[in-house]
């Protein structure tokens, strides 16, 4: 982590393009948000140019940001707003992980208000989006609160008989059991697996699309010029 806060820090000082930078900025501000680094983030939106010039994927992600800021410092109200354009959005263009990870955040914010019938009612769409894909990863990045809601979610969907959606439940609290456990790989050895995956195309679960440029950032090392102008053309 301390490695690609560097290397973008790097990047940011190299980058005169106003859109690159703005882009490089984001993915600056998701790393602080990926290590709890709450005032960094905060100081990205400080003087954040209005988004409404932006790309709309940039866009999207930029909200999902301050949306995840939101969250964390308990505007759940704020969050919500940001969220419920972003599905709207996101549904409409068929950007299906934006979608889910929106769906994901809602039942949050829904939890924190102390609405658990709307974050459950959140969380269910969330779980029915995310079975057929066999998605994993992106629920336990979200911790104990979200588990929490999982199980009270897996209590009504036993009860409707949707046994397919009941499997993939559990399949999860199983991977929530095994990180409480301990029992995972190195992270040297998940690196390896990650870069092996992207290059043949293997992915058990999809990368979203910040995540693989960051992979490709550390991976291209931006140690020259060329290799900066080949991470941001992807």
């Amino acid at each position: 982590m301390a490695q690609a806060k560097g290397l973008l820090g790097a990047l940011v000082l190299g980058t005169k393009t106003p859109d690159l930078l703005s882009e490089v900025l984001a993915v600056q501000a998701w790393l602080n948000l990926v290590s709890a680094d709450l005032a960094a983030v905060q100081h990205w939106v400080s003087p954040r140019p209005d988004s409404d010039g932006l790309p709309l994927l940039q866009r999207e992600q930029e909200d999902l940001i301050l949306a995840h800021l939101y969250l964390a410092q308990g505007k759940a109200g704020e969050a919500l707003s940001i969220l419920e354009g972003l599905i709207s959005s996101a549904n409409a263009g068929g950007r299906f992980k934006n979608e889910l990870a929106c769906r994901i955040l809602m039942a949050l914010a829904y939890a924190t208000l102390d609405d658990r019938m709307q974050a459950r009612q959140a969380l269910a769409k969330a779980l029915e989006m995310a079975q057929p894909g066999g998605f994993i990863r992106t629920f336990l990045d979200h911790g104990e609160v979200l588990r929490s809601l999982i199980l009270e979610c897996r209590a009504v969907i036993e009860k409707s008989g949707q046994d397919e959606l009941l499997a993939y439940t559990d399949s999860l609290f199983e991977a929530y059991e095994k990180v409480a456990s301990g029992d995972h790989q190195s992270t040297s050895h998940q690196r390896s697996m990650v870069v092996s995956a992207i290059k043949t195309g293997n992915l058990v679960e999809p990368l979203s699309e910040r995540e693989e440029r960051v992979l490709r950032l550390l991976a291209a090392g931006l140690s020259n010029p060329e290799s900066r102008r080949n991470w941001l053309s992807l």
